[in-house]
Order: C-alpha cells, then sequence, then structure tokens
C-alpha cells in the first residue's frame, strides 16, 4: 500500500533532481559558450557581429548572462507551480474518490460525503504542508520513521474528527475497512505497487 504521503515524498525529491538537472545543464552551456568564447578571443578569431555593427559577442555579456538566469528562473517557477496545480487537483481526486467509495460501503449521505471530501482534502493538506515544512525549515530532513510517525498521527487525528461526521455503527464499520481502504491510503491506479 503506498499512501499519498510517499507519494509526495517521492515527487518532492524528483522535484529536487529535476531542478539540480536544470541548474547543472544552464551552468554547463554557460560554461561551454565561454570557453567557445575565449577560444574565439584567443584565435583571433572574429566574433559574432550584432544589428549595431559593433564587434562584441552577447554570450560573454553579464546582462545576457542575467537575461538567460531570469528566464531559467521564469521556468522553473512556472514547473513549479504546474506540479503545485497537477498535486492538488490529485488530492482533490483522491479525497473524492475516497468518499465516493466510503458512501457505497457505509451508506453515507451526501451531506456526509461531502463532509468527509473536506475532511480527506484537508487531511491531505497537512500532509503537503509537513513535506513543505520540512524542505523549507532549512534544517536536517526528518528521517523516513519520524515522518512515518508524523503521518499516523495526523491519520488518527483525522479519523478521530470522522467520528463527528460518521454515526457509531458507521464508524464500527470503517474500523473493520482493509488499511487501502482507510483515510490516507491511495489506492488509485498507481497507488498499489505489490507493497502489502
Amino acid at each position: 500500500m503506498v499512501d499519498l504521503a510517499e507519494l509526495e515524498e517521492l515527487e518532492s525529491r524528483i522535484a529536487a533532481l529535476e531542478r539540480s538537472m536544470a541548474r547543472r545543464e544552464a551552468e554547463r552551456r554557460l560554461l561551454e559558450a565561454s570557453r567557445r568564447l575565449a577560444t574565439q578571443r584567443a584565435d583571433g578569431g572574429s566574433s559574432e557581429q550584432d544589428t549595431g555593427g559593433s564587434s562584441r559577442s552577447s554570450i560573454g555579456d553579464p546582462v545576457f548572462e542575467a537575461a538567460v538566469r531570469d528566464v531559467v528562473d521564469r521556468v522553473r517557477d512556472e514547473q513549479a507551480s504546474e506540479r503545485e496545480e497537477r498535486w492538488t487537483e490529485r488530492r482533490r481526486q483522491a479525497s473524492s474518490d475516497w468518499s465516493a467509495a466510503l458512501a457505497q460501503q457505509l451508506g453515507l449521505t451526501a451531506d456526509q460525503k461531502s463532509r468527509l471530501t473536506q475532511l480527506a482534502l484537508a487531511y491531505y493538506e497537512q500532509i503537503r504542508e509537513l513535506w513543505r515544512d520540512d524542505s523549507d525549515a532549512g534544517t536536517a530532513p526528518m528521517t523516513f520513521s519520524q515522518r512515518r510517525e508524523r503521518v499516523q498521527n495526523l491519520r488518527a487525528e483525522y479519523e478521530q474528527k470522522m467520528g463527528d461526521v460518521l454515526d457509531r455503527s458507521q464508524m464500527e464499520a470503517y474500523g473493520e475497512l482493509e488499511p487501502d481502504q482507510k483515510l490516507g491510503a491511495f489506492s488509485g491506479r498507481r497507488g498499489r505497487r505489490g507493497r502489502d
């Protein structure tokens, strides 16, 4: 069983690797361009002519480099924003799917289903903030066991809140469900990868 928190951790690690690789690639291209320019100048070769007819290369120009870095930063920000939008939609969908499944299994009313969807979404947002706080804190990241403990504590807290939405017989039926049918389990198409 793979839960949403584990998937978000993997997504966070992948995003960090992508950012690192993009920085390295941009640095490599700038270094390569400056080496070519230095080689051209050392060989007495001609540099590129700009539209004003002056003899200078825009590659070695600090203003050009700053503009390139600005564009790269904007692209990274856009990618991060798109990635966040995708994850927000995944959390909404997971919340909706989970409450719909519970509605069938526990005989929930439309109001109960709606309240559980909102509760699950709040839970997933708390999990997301747990990862965000850890990555933005500037401190040593938590160990896997520390993360698991915090996620389990959050799950217990939110399952307790479910008691305000479900009646006693529904809570008892919920307690008898398989772990991958409970809050926090990501049992979508990609969620099960042989971990039991």
